[in-house]
Parts: structure tokens; sequence; C-alpha cells
């Protein structure tokens, strides 16, 4: 429930990234890795 309702506090306060975003760093930091 406490992680819920940190995640909710993140959300009303803007602190959000969109699945996109989140993916292309994900694909960037796994490229990183693979060099």
């Amino acid at each position: 429930m406490l992680s819920i309702r940190r995640g909710l506090e993140d959300v009303e306060a803007g602190r959000t990234v969109d699945a996109e975003e989140f993916f292309a760093e994900l694909d960037c930091l796994n490229r990183e890795d693979a060099a």
C-alpha cells in the first residue's frame, strides 16, 4: 500500500515519464552495456 501511495504522489507532483521515453532510455542503456 505504501508503494502505491508513493506512486500516486509522484503522479500528482508530475514526476512521471511516458512509456515511449522510458523504453527509449532502456534501449540506450542496453546498447551501452553491449558495447
